[in-house]
């Protein structure tokens, strides 16, 4: 290139007519920031953080009060009118085969928590089965047998 008397001029963004590598690469670089912004906020979505930004710090948290699952599956054993009857007539004194109560009051069946026909309570179990940040999914087998061998 000693040989050659040239002289190189760089035109950046719109004054080259035709884009280049270098005028394309800090939109590539933006891009990419927007699609990890979104990618984080989608994650952030999916356990339920909330996400607060002042000047000095950002908080990411998940600190939610509500009733307890099994609270929740207590008022869902309560308002079923098969398992109030059950309940009904265990406490009664009737021996009904399989069926119980613990201390707590709960129905059992089988020595397990009987769940209500209720689709809120039975999809809210299997999501906090699936999305606790205290459960570990190894595999649908063995998350069958836990879940089983609690309810």
């Amino acid at each position: 290139m000693e040989d050659y008397d040239f002289k190189l001029q760089y035109h950046p963004g719109k004054a080259n007519v035709v884009d280049d590598a270098l005028s394309r690469k800090s939109h590539s670089m933006f891009a990419s920031l927007i699609l990890e912004d979104w990618k984080n906020l989608v994650t952030i979505g999916d356990y339920n953080l909330e996400y607060r930004e002042n000047e000095k710090t950002a908080c990411i948290s998940n600190i939610v009060a509500t009733p307890s699952l099994f609270q929740i599956a207590q008022q869902s054993q309560w308002q079923d009118q098969e398992l109030r009857a059950v309940w009904n007539q265990l406490h009664n004194g009737e021996q009904l085969d399989s069926w119980s109560t613990n201390k707590e009051g709960f129905v059992l069946f089988n020595g397990r928590l009987a769940v209500a026909n209720d689709p809120y309570l039975r999809e809210t179990i299997l999501t906090e089965a699936h999305k606790s940040k205290f459960a570990v999914h190894p595999g649908s087998t063995k998350m069958y047998h836990d879940l089983k061998r609690q309810y």
